[in-house]
């Protein structure tokens, strides 16, 4: 099935402009998918093995230092999001297959990286110079007006954010919040547009490109009409977190 791929299909593939799969045969596919949910088990299993690990290893610290609570990589619930239709949905309300804003028209979401409506989290919040307001989790990367990606809580009075319709704006202010709600939709083109302004998928915990290959497994999945797990939905980005750590173990 996959013999005939060039380099550009197999870049298509991950960035969610490749081919359809349309001859893949049922049985095939059900071996495909089989396939990808052991890799998600064992993965799941090796995480919290590493993790276990992690926890046993003496502190090296001489006294005893609090340990802050997990900080989210997501936007709050109550953050927009633009569907084909042109109408503006909540970030709660983003469901896996429906096609949103991106730096590149509209894109599917593959898969929802966290989804928790009642948990209260910190973000950073932007007032923009358009009287816009955007919010992020600190180490989720936005874009640049120079095309790179920077962390959200970098940004500071004075820098500007990328917006679909205005450009780069100049950003007012900006405070640290707690909202409601913890979500990432992650889109095949990578990045979301949310409140207008333009975000990346993916955070300073996994680089973006190692994220990507990491998930191409569950873009494959969606791409063959196939339904990835809920309990990857609610918290993925930990399955991508416990990949990172395992490869940088073993490479």
């Amino acid at each position: 099935m996959f013999n005939n791929m060039d380099a550009s299909g197999f870049e298509g593939m991950a960035s969610g402009d490749g081919p359809l799969y349309s001859d893949v045969s049922i049985s095939e596919r059900d071996a495909i998918v089989d396939a990808f949910y052991d890799y998600a088990a064992l993965i799941w299993a090796a995480e919290d093995q590493v993790a276990e690990g992690e926890t046993t290893t003496p502190s090296p610290t001489p006294s005893p230092t609090p340990t802050p609570s997990p900080e989210p990589i997501y936007f709050p619930g109550s953050a927009t999001v633009q569907l084909e239709s042109g109408e503006m949905i909540r970030m709660d309300q983003v469901a896996v297959g429906v096609k949103i804003r991106t730096s590149a028209g509209f894109s599917s979401v593959f898969m929802m990286g966290h989804k928790d409506s009642e948990i209260l989290a910190g973000y950073v919040s932007f007032k923009l110079a358009n009287g816009e307001f955007f919010a992020a989790s600190a180490s989720h990367y936005l874009k640049t007006e120079e095309g790179s990606l920077r962390a959200a809580g970098d940004f500071a009075v004075g820098d500007k954010l990328v917006t679909i319709t205005n450009g780069a704006v100049t950003i007012d202010f900006v405070e640290r919040v707690v909202a409601k709600g913890a979500f990432n939709p992650n889109t095949e083109q990578g990045d979301v547009v949310v409140n207008g302004v333009l975000a990346s998928c993916y955070t300073t915990i996994v680089p973006p490109v190692i994220a990507a290959w990491l998930l191409m497994p569950f873009r494959i999945l969606f791409r063959l009409g196939c339904t990835v797990p809920d309990f990857l939905h609610t918290n993925s980005s930990n399955l991508v977190i416990g990949l990172h750590k395992i490869a940088k173990r073993v490479f």
